[in-house]
């Protein structure tokens, strides 16, 4: 199995290109996989410089319902003739931002909600896509959610309301017992969904990928350093489990992972590549 960064918010090498967004590609000799698309097209250009060719991906999975995971479907569906993108049910709901300057649309591109190639599911239990792939969501927000959820806004016929992220699914990229976990922004509180994960498959993953969503992208210095250093424990008790991470973690979220975590813990970012 081989996972590779296809849009993060910082780039592994100068021949890659960057944005705050998050895009990765996951393959076995049988199966190809995308696992969001990043904020653009951007994705793109690193496959091609990865030597990916993305028009032989099976099957796109997009994590929830904003637009640094899903900007890019539109140019996945032009290189891509065939692949069924998988979005859950709330996904194309109205999401929003609240920023110093008012609210910023954070949704996904619209007009795309009726593409014939997309498949719009609800899976609180595990949903096989295709083939190594399935998805799930239920993750209850019971432990450590994260506060930087607190901007984000869900627009409803009765006004702004907290976004409590239903649309949020999560990928699993089983190969020869080997379980992945892609987590996306894990809005609802990676802890969370590490416990439902468990409870569904009955143990915890070999690996997991994704944002762990414990920084403010706007405000680097905006992080709780306690709430950190306790998911940072939570996870360091999986003790079989690597985590890769990136994106909305924060760079200085991410060095108190790395202070539990040791060398369980390595970092994402554009143009990478892991031999899993």
């Amino acid at each position: 199995m081989k996972l590779t960064v296809l849009s993060e918010n910082s780039a592994f090498s100068p021949q890659f290109s960057c944005e705050h967004g998050l895009s990765v590609h996951v393959c076995t000799s049988d199966c190809a996989a995308l696992f969001d698309t990043g904020a653009s097209d951007l994705f793109l250009t690193n496959a091609a410089a990865c030597g990916i060719d993305l028009s032989t991906v099976s099957c796109a999975v997009i994590s929830h319902g904003h637009y640094d995971h899903g900007g890019g479907i539109a140019a996945f569906l032009r290189v891509n003739q065939t692949a069924p993108v998988y979005l859950h049910n709330g996904a194309f709901a109205p999401l929003y931002s609240r920023r110093a300057e008012g609210l910023a649309f954070i949704g996904l591109p619209p007009g795309l909600n009726d593409h014939e190639r997309l498949r719009i599911i609800s899976c609180d239990s595990i949903v096989p896509v295709c083939n190594h792939i399935s998805v799930f969501s239920g993750a209850e927000p019971t432990a450590l959610f994260p506060a930087a959820n607190k901007k984000l806004l869900i627009r409803t016929a009765d006004g702004d309301f907290p976004d409590p992220f239903l649309h949020e699914q999560y990928a699993v990229f089983e190969e020869n017992g080997m379980l992945l976990l892609y987590t996306g922004c894990a809005h609802r509180g990676i802890v969370n969904i590490m416990h439902r994960f468990c409870a569904l498959f009955g143990r915890a993953p070999d690996l997991v990928a994704g944002g762990f969503h414990l920084g403010d992208p706007r405000n680097p210095l905006a992080f709780d350093a306690s709430f950190c250093a306790q998911t940072a424990a939570a996870l360091a008790s999986f003790s079989n489990t690597l985590y890769l991470t990136g994106h909305c973690t924060g760079s200085a979220p991410y060095e108190i992972l790395a202070k539990h975590l040791g060398t369980r813990l390595m970092k994402l970012s554009a143009g990478a590549q892991f031999d899993l």
